[in-house]
């Protein structure tokens, strides 16, 4: 298993849009004991992550999908220390561990429900 931090660095301070990384307190993997990164073809890949989320959630872990590191992982350097093959692309970021809290599910209207005879 790669252990990699995650590195500002992956940008140029010059081009815009990345400011965003500056703001005070933000964690690009909000502190996740673990991330999983899917590669592979796209549809592949994001059905492997719901899944995943899917599973997560039913065992009481929380999960959080991030595209903030796609660029980052698109680097060579990155790619190589994670050993990514050239072949495949990153496509899902997956944040996984044990929630500090669940909020309270809202309330929710029945929704209407539409017969039809299919003639």
């Amino acid at each position: 298993m790669a252990r990699v931090r995650w590195s500002r660095a992956a940008h140029r301070r010059d081009e815009s849009g990345w400011d965003w990384l500056d703001r005070p307190g933000f964690k690009i993997f909000w502190d996740a004991p673990v991330v999983v990164i899917i590669s592979g073809p796209v549809g592949d890949c994001c059905r492997a992550g719901q899944n995943l989320m899917l599973s997560a959630h039913a065992r009481g872990l929380g999960t959080c999908w991030v595209g903030s590191p796609m660029l980052w992982l698109s680097t060579p350097e990155v790619r190589a220390e994670l050993a990514i093959p050239a072949a495949t692309t990153p496509v899902a970021v997956l944040c996984l561990g044990y929630p500090d809290a669940v909020p309270e599910a809202g309330p929710r209207e029945k929704p209407p429900i539409v017969w039809t005879s299919g003639k």
